[in-house]
């Protein structure tokens, strides 16, 4: 592969290169690519590869694939699935080719995956079909090479959080996750691996079973670590700090701290950076030591900036974040703007619980008595035929505060269940209370806990030393600017660093540097 392929892509490169007509080079390019496309780039993608002569497609017959995906990174799901069930339906009839299999192969996996997107909003559960079909004519003797990006398969985050206030969507979810990860798995290189136990481990996080969810989540990590899906490996950790956090576990947090920082030199994990962010803004939003979350997620962030599959989550991190940082009105109106975004976290039972919580809180706070009882109980209503209650647990004080005032209003919420949930919620607050303490004391979820740099981040401080320019960097390790950025913000944070030249002179001095 030439310097120019294994250079970080850009809009303006794929532009160049098609224009040139090399499509070879951004078929590479976009391989490395995670399975759901970075946001600037898809409206380029979509316009090269939606405008190609057939010819092109006979020659580059996986160029299909990169129109399709780029319209699921878009959010055009429906586009996506209506465009490959008429591109299945039309070479279903020919002759039975190497070629024909090999598109066939690619349209039924990423159909499966259109369908498993689209399942809580088409509430219709055969998305397995497809990676079955998938694997029927992998096995007539076509043989898929790996195309990259495998291990970055983002499906994982977005479809955990699927599900509905309607009680059975969840088994017969989980049901089809599990019949699709085996056909999927053998096409597309061990793709999914870890998915079904991950999807358990959530659902009892949400139903505060502690220990099932640490259970099944360590068979996630593991089947997902041997199988390089670090994207599920990562929304296993995060599941796992979420439960060592509820029994106020420092020790378990620490480790998983440790994993954290080690995946920060996985070259081949895109979405590394952002994964660890979101798990401390989760953290320390918890605790209560708000001016610790990552900048992106307490300011004003793009979706262009990240993998659009983690846009509900960073959503209820920074709606979380502004309820402690006491901007009641502030988070409001931000949950307004999330609202109307279809593929936002109110469009998953989990998020949808979470938001509406939210509210309730901050309409309490501004003593929007009526507006915060309406809110509490549409979170009720919403978690209570599937028992996802740990949401309410997690808000520790707040929780107690609300539930105070609910006994004292006539809704329709059981007595019983609410002396309950402020108890809990209760035992929360005590371990929020410990575990805040501790970081004030030193023990963060930071790599600032200590100043042991990375490979990756000595390398690219040597390399910034040698006169490289930060663009040069990029190129060099197959990232984007704001991952370089990101990479020397937190190298000069674990140093305590002012500038670069400071880093150098501290990273000298603890002999990372010559």
């Amino acid at each position: 592969m030439g310097e120019r392929e294994r250079a970080a892509v850009s809009g303006r490169q794929i532009r160049e290169w098609a224009a040139a007509g090399d499509y070879q080079a951004i078929i590479a390019a976009v391989n490395r690519m995670p399975t759901f496309f970075p946001g600037a780039l898809t409206s380029t993608l979509l316009e090269v590869f939606q405008n190609l002569a057939p010819q092109t497609y006979k020659q580059l017959p996986q160029a299909f694939d990169i129109g399709v995906r780029a319209a699921f990174s878009q959010g055009r799901i429906n586009d996506g699935i209506t465009y490959l069930k008429k591109l299945i339906e039309k070479f279903r009839r020919r002759k039975a080719t190497p070629l024909r299999d090999r598109i066939l192969c690619d349209a039924h996996n990423n159909l499966g995956l259109g369908l498993i997107i689209n399942a809580p909003f088409s509430k219709r559960y055969t998305f397995a079909a497809p990676f079955k079909s998938a694997l029927d004519y992998f096995e007539t003797g076509y043989q898929l090479p790996h195309q990259g990006a495998i291990n970055s398969f983002s499906l994982g985050p977005y479809a955990n959080r699927v599900g509905s206030e309607f009680s059975g969507n969840f088994s017969a979810y989980a049901d089809q996750i599990e019949d699709s990860i085996i056909p999927l798995s053998r096409t597309r290189a061990g793709c999914m691996k870890g998915l079904d136990r991950l999807l358990k481990a959530e659902l009892a996080y949400f139903k505060a079973d502690l220990d099932l969810c640490i259970n099944e989540v360590n068979i996630a990590i593991r089947t997902a670590s041997l199988y390089l899906q670090y994207e599920i490996r990562a929304m296993g950790l995060f599941y796992l700090l979420r439960a060592y956090t509820a029994k106020g576990d420092q020790r378990h947090i620490r480790d998983i701290i440790k994993t954290y920082e080690q995946s920060l030199d996985e070259i081949d994990n895109p979405n590394r950076y952002i994964y660890y962010d979101l798990s401390r803004g989760w953290y320390y939003a918890t605790i209560g030591q708000m001016e610790k979350v990552p900048e992106w997620i307490s300011a004003e962030f793009s979706q262009d900036r990240r993998n659009r599959m983690t846009i509900g989550l960073a959503d209820v991190i920074k709606s979380r974040y502004l309820l402690g940082r006491g901007e009641p009105e502030r988070m409001l109106a931000f949950l307004e703007s999330v609202r109307a975004n279809p593929f936002g976290p109110t469009a998953f039972v989990f998020g949808r619980i979470g938001l509406y919580y939210n509210s309730a809180i901050a309409h309490l706070n501004l003593g929007h008595h009526d507006e915060a009882m309406q809110d509490f109980l549409a979170a009720y209503r919403a978690a209570e035929p599937e028992g996802l209650y740990m949401l309410f647990y997690e808000y520790g004080n707040a929780t107690r505060k609300i539930c105070t005032c609910a006994l004292e209003q006539d809704l329709p919420i059981p007595h019983q269940w609410l002396v309950h949930t402020r108890s809990k919620a209760q035992v929360f607050a005590r371990h929020q209370a410990r575990l805040r303490n501790a970081v004030r004391g030193g023990d963060s979820l930071d790599a600032t806990s200590s100043n042991r740099l990375t490979s990756r981040e000595v390398a690219v401080l040597e390399d910034l030393v040698a006169g490289l320019t930060r663009p040069q960097v990029a190129s060099k390790y197959h990232l984007s600017i704001n991952t370089v950025k990101s990479n020397l913000a937190y190298t000069m944070q674990k140093l305590g660093a002012l500038n670069l030249l400071d880093a150098v002179r501290i990273a000298t001095k603890f002999g990372y540097l010559n």
